[in-house]
């Protein structure tokens, strides 16, 4: 067995005496003064400062991405701006395409992107053949466009409009194709449609014209436009059968009037009120039903016109025989039409949204009863009372039956 050696004895023994004795404390130590029990005064310098650069930091690479954003986002070149304005006429994106200056104007009507899609005479494509610069601000784009399936040569001028900030300056059509075609009607309509896809007018808020007539500002792009009322509105338009166009390079416009009369259904639902009025009375049982012409020789239940009371045919054995003497007894009581005039409708010039039935010839009845057993017959005229009101999506219809003295001569 081998013999350790003195030296890795007294080595061993060494280690052994400094594991177990315990490190002496530095002179004039001082702990460390704790801050809100957490950071010391230099910890917590030290951490402002790194969130002081990485705020820096992060401030300095949203600006940077912003610009970048921004630069790409914008119409940095004349091309730009033209391919912008024309590809969103391409596409129909009727908003993307406009001027944001027009939606600060009053009484302006914007259509939908769906209504313009439709428009037949919308830029199909283009093509830009050079563009020519004027100083550093001003430049003239030489343009194919094709519009039914035909090429033709515009010029588009356009600007550069300086903006603060790196990389923002911002280049645009000077005179961007857009009007604001002004329609009037001679009442206040809720609603049109423009190539089938419905516009809210909104019947107020159209400008009142010295006229009477109500005006509002269509805002249209380059295209072809169909006027119509919406489907199931009380109103139809009179002369827009055929569409009208705005050119790529046309500011001008004119006064568009719209004819307007009562629509079909407009027509039939009076019609209906009238004959469901005239079909009560021809119905009735009695010589002055309520609501509809009356004899005009007896009174129910009063004095007739020749002094005698008309009563229906009852026994009372508690009346007098001078009481019976005064009466007639009234039987077989029976309304007939004889004839209705047709329905013809009046706009009501001091109330534009008022339609009125022309009272030109009347409603004929034929009456005819019994008084004590003899038959008489009498002849009875009314005139037709009608009346409409309407802004175009709803209507307020009222009927009756006047005396035929009313009746136009």
């Amino acid at each position: 067995m081998a013999e350790s050696s003195p030296q890795s004895s007294q080595a061993g023994k060494s280690r052994l005496s400094s594991a177990g004795k315990k490190p002496k404390p530095r002179r004039n130590y001082k702990p460390p003064k704790v801050i809100a029990g957490i950071l010391t005064a230099r910890d917590r310098i030290t951490v402002r400062n790194r969130l002081l650069l990485v705020a820096f930091s992060l401030a300095l690479v949203g600006a940077v991405v912003a610009s970048i954003t921004n630069h790409l986002t914008t119409n940095s070149t004349p091309e730009q701006a033209v391919n912008s304005y024309l590809r969103s006429l391409e596409r129909g994106s009727y908003f993307s395409a406009l001027d944001k200056d027009v939606f600060t104007a009053d009484h302006k009507i914007f259509i939908k992107s769906a209504a313009y899609r439709r428009s037949t005479g919308r830029i199909e494509d283009h093509r830009i053949k050079d563009v020519e610069t004027a100083g550093v601000n001003q430049a003239v784009a030489h343009v194919e466009v094709k519009v039914h399936d035909q090429w033709h040569t515009v010029d588009i001028p356009v600007e550069r409009l300086e903006k603060e900030g790196l990389l923002n300056d911002e280049w645009q059509l000077v005179n961007p194709t857009q009007i604001v075609q002004p329609i009037e009607a001679p009442l206040p309509l809720d609603a049109v449609t423009v190539n089938g896809v419905k516009t809210d007018l909104g019947a107020g808020q159209g400008a009142v014209m010295p006229s009477g007539a109500t005006q509002w500002g269509l805002v249209l792009l380059p295209g072809e436009y169909q006027l119509d009322t919406p489907k199931g509105s009380y109103y139809s338009l009179v002369g827009m059968n055929k569409p009208f166009s705005v050119a790529l390079t046309d500011n001008k416009v004119e006064l568009l009037s719209l004819g307007v009369r009562p629509s079909s259904r407009m027509w039939s639902e009076v019609d209906e009120e009238v004959s469901r009025l005239v079909k009560r009375c021809a119905e009735a049982r009695s010589l002055s039903p309520s609501g509809c012409p009356s004899s005009e020789k007896y009174v129910e239940n009063g004095m007739s016109l020749r002094g005698r009371v008309a009563v229906p045919a009852v026994d009372d054995d508690s009346e007098s025989d001078s009481d019976v003497d005064e009466r007639v007894v009234v039987e077989k009581v029976r309304w007939k039409l004889v004839n209705r005039p047709a329905l013809v409708l009046a706009q009501n010039f001091e109330q534009p949204t008022v339609w009125e039935a022309e009272k030109r010839s009347p409603v004929v009845f034929e009456l005819t009863y019994e008084i004590d057993g003899k038959a008489q017959r009498e002849t009875i005229e009314a005139a037709i009372d009608a009346r409409v009101e309407s802004t175009g999506s709803s209507a307020k219809i009222d009927v009756s039956l006047q005396d035929a003295e009313s009746i136009l001569q």
